[in-house]
């Protein structure tokens, strides 16, 4: 990303860049660049992540490493997405971005970049993270919570696996070794639709342009919601569509056991998240709908950790 005149940022050429002002790079890792787009990452496709992934895919056994930079307000997105694609890839995917342009006199995109390669060179590390304000985040685990702050991202269920200070001081639950075989799930179905419930939002308000294969409802602390008589009508007449219950609370698990409606709405075949992220959840729907021959494998999919993405 650079600033223009008019002060407003806009994507760039990346690989030039990162020669020219960090040039310390060279003496942690011999690196080689690839530009795949140059675009705000708000203008992400599930096509943009899918060809990150073949990518990966096709130099996995050309490096010992991989860091993705990437613009900050999606990048949790993609970090989930890859984290459901790839299972043991093997190597460390580092995702990093900045809030501020390289070019910039304060700018917090050099020590990112830094630190992501410093970790993308640690041999056997088989973790897909964003690595951000000197802290590795689980991939599947973090959100981004600070618009103007070099703190930008925060995993809320699950510890940081590393901080970076003098020394790198890991956490006991990041992953050294592989558990399993190296596995790559290329497809993602985007035939979702996801909501976040308000107070004077009824069902029937929602008209979809195509009906979906799966909604995901951002519900009230652990998934509790007012469902009228339209949203109890169309889980009993759409039986095969999924409804996954999130909470808009970022941390602690959904329970839809504690409340009469949350039971209720059991009972018609809705189901609960746990505390897995809003990113991760979308990206994990996609993944087992495009994985999953039945409703059934679908739901033991969901209730079911993966990938690190919940517990």
């Amino acid at each position: 990303m650079k600033s223009l005149p008019d002060g407003t940022l806009c994507s760039s050429e990346v690989s030039t860049g990162i020669d020219q002002h960090v040039p310390e790079l060279s003496k942690i890792a011999t690196i080689r660049h690839k530009q795949l787009f140059a675009i705000d990452s708000s203008q992400l496709e599930i096509h943009h992540i899918t060809e990150i992934a073949t990518v990966l895919y096709e130099n996995r056994s050309l490096y010992d490493g991989f860091v993705i930079t990437h613009g900050t307000d999606t990048m949790t997105y993609t970090a989930s997405a890859l984290s459901f694609m790839f299972r043991n890839f093997g190597k460390p995917i580092v995702l990093t971005g900045a809030q501020r342009p390289l070019d910039e006199a304060r700018t917090d995109a050099k020590s990112n970049l830094i630190d992501a390669v410093t970790i993308a060179s640690i041999e056997g590390l088989n973790e897909i993270m964003i690595v951000f304000n000197a802290t590795v985040f689980r991939g599947s685990r973090a959100t981004k919570i600070k618009i103007d702050q070099y703190d930008a991202f925060h995993s809320y269920n699950f510890p940081p696996l590393a901080k970076m200070g003098l020394k790198i001081s890991f956490h006991k639950e990041i992953r050294f070794k592989s558990k399993g075989n190296y596995r790559y799930f290329p497809k993602l179905n985007g035939n979702i639709i996801a909501f976040k419930l308000f107070p004077g939002l009824s069902f029937g308000q929602l008209k979809f342009l195509k009906e979906p294969d799966a909604i995901i409802i951002d519900a009230y602390g652990s998934g509790n919601l007012q469902a009228d008589e339209e949203f109890r009508s169309y889980l009993k007449s759409h039986p095969d569509i999924p409804m996954i219950i999130h909470s808009q609370a970022p941390m602690g698990h959904v329970n839809l056991d504690i409340y009469q409606m949350g039971r209720i709405l059991k009972s018609l075949g809705a189901i609960g998240s746990g505390n897995i992220t809003f990113e991760a959840l979308i990206f994990k729907t996609m993944h087992l709908l495009a994985y999953s021959k039945t409703k059934r494998s679908f739901i033991r999919g969901i209730i079911t950790n993966q990938v690190g993405e919940m517990d």
